[in-house]
């Protein structure tokens, strides 16, 4: 365009004379803007990506532990008859201990009388002595015997119980829907960070061209 006005010029031809600067200054502005925007289209595609690939591996951690607690379920509705049954075994084992504990305390207060006696007899009591001693062990026997019984009891109950299996289920079985809750509040929160990251991204500044208005303009 420079060329050809100063041939026109030469050649005594009226012609005006571009403004070069305004011109350049015009093709700055737009390639600029082109540039921006090719800028936000790609962080946009990248925050995009990320996003996709959050959502899918909360999706497959929601499926797995979807999954397992499923198996969970079916595993408890099968233990939770019995474990009806073993509450009300276990209710009863509870008075069984009791009186236990109530019988041993009250044979400890026979033992302690007993061997007050026997502390008050003379040397001469022999057979009274022998008596007295036979009692105490006879005493003691019984709250070994006891206290024997009450730790297999337990043991057992811990060990083979279906009512406590049921209850570590149900722990466990809390315990991951508490997990999928999370995921599915962090998969809310990301779908819904998707709409304002597009928004922000495809919305021009003030003031600015879209690409399709600034190819128009070219």
């Amino acid at each position: 365009m420079k060329l050809r006005a100063e041939r026109l010029a030469r050649e005594g031809k009226n012609s005006k004379k571009p403004n070069q600067e305004i011109l350049s200054n015009h093709i700055k502005d737009y390639n600029n803007a082109v540039q921006k925007q090719y800028k936000l289209e790609k962080v946009l595609q990248m925050k995009l990506t990320e996003a996709k690939l959050k959502l899918q591996d909360i999706k497959a951690k929601k499926a797995l532990l979807s999954k397992e607690k499923n198996s969970l379920l079916s595993e408890l509705a099968k233990l939770q008859k019995l474990a009806n049954e073993e509450l009300s075994e276990e209710e009863r084992a509870k008075e069984s201990l009791e009186l236990i504990a109530k019988l041993n305390e009250s044979a400890l207060d026979i033992i302690e009388s007993l061997e007050k006696e026997l502390a008050s007899c003379s040397v001469f009591e022999t057979e009274k002595k022998k008596r007295l001693v036979r009692q105490i062990a006879s005493e003691k026997q019984k709250i070994a015997d006891r206290n024997s019984y009450q730790s297999s009891f337990v043991t057992k109950a811990r060990e083979n119980s279906s009512l406590q299996k049921y209850k570590k289920l149900q722990e466990k079985s809390n315990i991951i829907q508490s997990e999928l809750d999370t995921l599915e509040s962090e998969y809310q929160s990301t779908l819904i960070s998707i709409p304002q990251e597009l928004q922000k991204g495809l919305t021009p500044d003030k003031g600015s061209k879209t690409k399709e208005e600034l190819l128009h303009s070219k």
